[in-house]
């Protein structure tokens, strides 16, 4: 998807530009539109994922409380093409444009009139799913008997990549330090040391 201004005198010349720049790559198909639509084409994309993910997380509490198998949930509900992949639960979404594009969005539609009170759900959910695992792992803690140290597995936001920025794992980290928990981050040295800043 390719933004291009609307109504500008070069418009056709940059069109055939990117057109070439991008004939000998397997990319298809391009998808020229003016720039408004594709930044919120882009940011709505990225809030949608954010969203299956906080539903799912949210069905997994449900299950939870019902007796429920939430990997048969997933399953099922899978099997319905409308829905689409993509929707296990987990400790929350992060990354460097998810948590940002959810937020961008709902900024955006503020200034434009619109009450984004699905997108503050969104945010609000991820975050009280960040937080419950936390709760969960300090109250393990103190209940144990022994000395703990937590081993926080995956630093990364998601898997073949040594991106943490706002990945959930950092957040929960961080947070059982603040608490005095002992931790240790476990993951490859390339990744761990661009957390640290290496």
């Amino acid at each position: 998807v390719i933004g291009l201004k609307k109504k500008s005198s070069h418009h056709d010349s940059l069109k055939k530009k990117v057109e070439d720049l991008y004939k000998t790559s397997d990319i298809r198909p391009l998808i020229f539109v003016d720039n408004e639509t594709a930044e919120l084409s882009k940011m709505s994309a990225n809030a949608f994922l954010a969203n299956k993910i906080s539903f799912m997380n949210e069905q997994m509490l449900l299950a939870q409380k019902a007796g429920a198998n939430i990997n048969d949930m997933v399953s099922i509900l899978e099997m319905d093409s409308r829905i689409g992949k993509y929707i296990n639960p987990g400790i929350g979404y992060g990354g460097y444009c998810l948590p940002k594009d959810v937020v961008a969005l709902k900024s955006y539609a503020q200034t434009q009139g619109i009450e984004a009170k699905i997108l503050d759900s969104i945010h609000e959910t991820n975050m009280k799913q960040m937080k419950l695992i936390v709760n969960k792992i300090e109250n393990f803690v103190l209940q144990s008997n022994k000395s703990l140290k937590v081993g926080v597995y995956g630093i990364a936001f998601k898997n073949n990549t040594r991106d943490s920025r706002e990945a959930p794992a950092i957040y929960i980290a961080e947070q059982l330090k603040e608490r005095e928990i002992d931790i240790v981050l476990i993951d490859d040295k390339s990744t761990l040391d661009k957390y640290h800043g290496h």
